[in-house]
């Protein structure tokens, strides 16, 4: 009889999180079984393919040259900083017309509430 283990002590076994684990047995790379629990069905995986899938290597290691990529060429520091200075402006106006919109919105608010009861102003569905 082999000796079956859940998907937790599989990633403890393997020194993974248990999503790398489920990601193994969902791309293949890990054997498992489905089986019936108590609160529906769970992987459980046998002692003997975790030992075989230990010892194989991984298909993909990452390096460091995995990891270089090209660095396009930099733009002249004018332009960067005619781009910067127009993103500003255009950030500036879209703040200053939220801002406008506000003041407006709160002008409309004040000038009804100005006219009603103080406890009307406390609890306005009361009229």
């Amino acid at each position: 009889m082999s000796q079956h283990l859940t998907i937790i002590e599989a990633a403890k076994y393997l020194n993974r999180s248990t999503k790398t684990i489920r990601k193994y047995i969902k791309d293949g790379k890990l054997k498992a079984i489905m089986e019936p629990a108590q609160f529906g069905n769970r992987y459980v995986i046998p002692l003997e393919a975790l030992e075989a899938f230990k010892s194989t290597p991984l298909t993909h290691t990452p390096t460091i040259e995995n990891q270089l990529v090209e660095v396009p060429p930099a733009l002249p520091v004018e332009a960067l900083e005619n781009l910067i200075m127009g993103m500003e402006g255009r950030l500036l106006e879209a703040i200053e017309e939220r801002l406008a919109a506000r003041d407006k919105r709160l002008e409309e608010v004040l000038g009804r509430m100005e006219n009603r009861k103080w406890w009307q102003q406390l609890f306005p569905f009361w009229k």
